[in-house]
């Protein structure tokens, strides 16, 4: 009970002290009154009351002051027989006065209530927004004007590799440590650019953030100024990302705009862009080398665009070998090159030129030499016009490949024949026998000396086809599966591609590509028949058969000549031309015709 009593007491403190005062003031007020007759002294005491009732129980103040009024009135009626106008008024200008500071306060407990709602409102607001900050994905770093770090969120200490203690009170700068991507050096000052501007600055998208670990990221930044209550600027916030996944792909993209994919040199998008960069004055003399692939639609027709592309990948390789750190190497086209040589004089891209072609000498793919025809010309002046410099270089190719091209196609066949022998795809001997028994055909025929030369060469050319087939089916000793047999029957198609892309073949390779056509009209790649079938053709096709027939296989013994012929007679009308087969036994052989 006692320690109820206490916490009763303790909790209406005031409102006990106020009862007390009041009582006190009640018997005080009594005893001047009947002792002194004071009214005036006692009347002074009831404000006491009734001012602190008003500071701390203002809603009670009027009525305390009317009740202290009449008691006022009263003490003066039962102590003079009457009421005394001034006690009247007294107690009148009491209450007024309890009136004036009910409203005071009540206005006074308005306004603060006001107050602490918005105390409450800005804590909370100050409270969201700190989580906030704590908790978005973007990094936040904020300092004052000395450029000391205040604040740093979560994803800043991430991002940066700095723990909040360490952090705090430290430069932006050894926190915030941010490069450039190309230069790899401090981009701009961030505090002094934010503490002097007004507007938000947006950093360049270049710019790499080292974190205290030394992992780099590419970041996007925002810096902002703060303020004080005076709008002075007392600060910067700094909002960063991450943004290295989108920037790689960015990078990628655009590296892909400016480079083959599959040399991996410049495109013409990229060449424009470094000629706009080198043709300059202090680029000159600025040298121009244009060259354009040999052998290309040779290898493209023989082995495949695989192989064309392995031919195109080897000439970059090579590029970049005998060209400069500096030099800006670029396919121009399908199998042309061009490379931009600032500072480099006549001689000195002469030199250039002799190494490229050196750096060629030693370069195949398959058989065939890969080579390339090269023109140049020098801008020494910046009032002459590049383009015109890069036509003078082309035309200057173009004339090199004229003069080399000749040589060059005889390579390709010559040395593509000479693989069939080496790699014993066809037999040692075959094609010069074929050859021998073409020019034999065709003396029989009575053709002139040049005629022979053709019947020669188509017949040894007949088989080169074969040097895009597959060594194991050519040379396999049992029977081919008929997947393998479809593949075979591809090379007179393929001699003849060969053969049509060197102009000087163009005619023999209508022939190699009839040479399997059958009289009946049963032979391949078209089903010719008869007489459809070129003269020519119809000869090869013999002359390779008996050849065929006669010689030794792994997988049988040669037939004897007599047998051959038996074969041949038995085949004509049907597989020979049977005018072709009855000169060849007779005219050729020596054999009757019965």
């Amino acid at each position: 009970m006692h320690k109820k009593t206490i916490k009763y007491i303790k909790k209406n403190k005031k409102l006990i002290t106020i009862t007390i005062f009041s009582l006190l003031t009640c018997i005080i007020s009594a005893y001047v009154n009947h002792i002194y007759n004071a009214d005036s002294l006692y009347t002074c005491l009831f404000y006491i009351p009734v001012v602190m009732t008003g500071l701390w129980y203002y809603q009670y103040t009027i009525h305390l002051s009317i009740f202290f009024t009449l008691y006022i009135n009263f003490l003066d009626f039962i102590s003079k027989d009457g009421m005394n106008i001034d006690q009247i008024l007294r107690g009148l200008s009491m209450i007024t006065g309890a009136i004036v500071l009910y409203c005071l306060r009540k206005t006074l407990n308005k306004k603060n209530e006001e107050l602490n709602i918005s105390k409450n409102l800005l804590l909370h607001e100050k409270e969201l927004l700190s989580t906030m900050l704590l908790s978005i994905g973007d990094g936040v770093i904020s300092t004052d004007k000395k450029g000391n770090i205040i604040f740093l969120n979560e994803a800043a200490k991430e991002l940066t590799g700095w723990i909040k203690e360490s952090a705090i009170g430290r430069s932006i700068n050894d926190v915030f440590h941010v490069i450039d991507e190309n230069t790899r050096e401090k981009p701009v000052d961030l505090l002094s650019e934010g503490l002097k501007t007004s507007k938000n600055i947006e950093a360049a998208k270049d710019n790499i953030l080292v974190s205290k670990n030394g992992k780099e990221i590419y970041i996007d930044v925002s810096i902002s100024p703060l303020y004080d209550n005076e709008d002075h600027i007392n600060g910067i916030v700094i909002v960063f990302r991450d943004i290295t996944e989108v920037q790689v792909q960015i990078n990628e993209i655009e590296y892909l705009s400016f480079h083959d994919p599959l040399t991996g040199l410049g495109n013409r998008r990229y060449l424009e862009k470094n000629l706009l960069k080198f043709n300059k004055e202090e680029s000159l003399p600025l040298a121009v080398i244009m060259g354009d692939v040999n052998g290309l639609k040779p290898t493209n027709d023989t082995f495949g665009h695989n192989k064309g592309d392995n031919l195109l990948e080897e000439v970059a390789k090579v590029l970049r070998a005998a060209c400069r750190v500096d030099d800006i190497i670029c396919r121009y086209g399908g199998d042309e090159f061009i490379i931009l040589l600032p500072k480099t004089n006549e001689s000195e891209v002469v030199k250039i030129v002799k190494r490229i072609r050196e750096a060629f000498s030693n370069v195949k793919i398959g058989p065939i030499d890969v080579s390339m025809s090269l023109g140049w010309s020098v801008k020494n002046n910046i009032s002459e016009d590049i383009q015109e410099t890069i036509k003078v270089a082309e035309n200057y190719m173009y004339k090199n490949k004229f003069f080399e091209s000749p040589n060059i196609r005889g390579n390709i066949v010559h040395n593509i024949m000479n693989t069939l022998k080496e790699n014993s795809i066809i037999e040692g001997g075959h094609s010069e026998r074929t050859g021998e028994s073409g020019v034999k055909i065709a003396r029989a025929l009575n053709q002139s000396e040049e005629e022979l030369e053709k019947y020669r060469t188509a017949c040894l050319l007949h088989d080169i086809g074969k040097i895009a087939i597959d060594k194991e089916i050519i040379t396999k000793k049992t029977k081919l599966t008929e997947e393998e047999w479809v593949t075979i029957k591809r090379h007179p198609e393929i001699g003849y591609r060969i053969l049509n892309a060197v102009p000087e073949y163009a005619e023999i390779s209508e022939y190699i590509l009839a040479h399997h056509e059958r009289w009946d009209g049963k032979g391949y790649p078209k089903g010719l028949k008869g007489e459809e079938i070129p003269y020519i053709s119809r000869i090869i096709s013999l002359c390779d058969s008996y050849d065929a027939m006669i010689s030794d296989r792994p997988y049988r013994k040669g037939m004897s000549e007599d047998e051959a012929v038996d074969e041949i007679k038995k085949c004509a009308g049907t597989q020979f031309d049977p005018d072709i087969a009855k000169l060849f036994v007779e005219e050729v052989l020596g054999k009757k015709w019965e």
